[in-house]
């Protein structure tokens, strides 16, 4: 999937030799997405599955197993609405510590972060049990929205995780923003 074409690139392949057969190349916006709930040959459930099928034919699909594993409809979901959020140029890219380095290489992305003032190694300074407690928030998000409850966005805490020098020059500016707007 290229961000920066809207395409999304499938290589087909003869399974037994592992030989490219032939490239499909077809924009995103093309593609219909299906929430697939996996069984087992026993009839339990073993998570779900976002294919994306494309419009005019149903043999174009792939689906989000091995690039995602969602053990629920909301994981499902909240990839779903991850893979939109990517590969949507206007907005800034997912916050998620994948695309942390690359953030500043994005306009969009490095426009937001400016914007709310998001520090460039955001995930990079947290702790493992920053990382465990805010991804446990997020977890807790996402299943109540797919529960049918109307939220506001989520809200990352980007003050949390600056330095003391940067808490002051933050400060700074902002007495200095309010002294000129007088």
């Amino acid at each position: 999937m290229s961000r920066q074409t809207g395409l999304v690139t499938i290589w087909r392949y003869i399974p037994i030799l592992g030989i490219k057969r032939k490239t499909i190349v077809k924009p995103f916006s093309e593609f219909i997405p299906y929430l697939h709930h996996l069984v087992t040959p026993t009839g339990t459930g073993a998570g779900w599955n976002v294919i994306l099928a494309h419009k005019d034919s149903r043999r174009i699909s792939f689906g989000a197993i091995g690039m995602a594993n969602p053990k629920s409809r909301g994981d499902a979901l909240a990839f779903w609405d991850f893979l939109q959020r990517y590969m949507d140029v206007e907005q800034p890219l997912p916050d998620s510590p994948i695309f942390e380095t690359v953030r500043h290489l994005d306009p969009t992305t490095k426009a937001y972060d400016e914007k709310v003032g998001r520090p460039a190694k955001y995930w990079k300074r947290m702790t493992k049990a920053q990382i465990d407690r805010r991804s446990n928030e997020m977890a807790m998000y996402i299943e109540r929205l797919a529960n049918g409850e109307d939220l506001s966005p989520f809200e990352f805490d980007y003050e949390a995780m600056l330095t003391a020098h940067e808490q002051k020059q933050r400060k700074r500016a902002k007495k200095n923003s309010h002294a000129e707007g007088v």
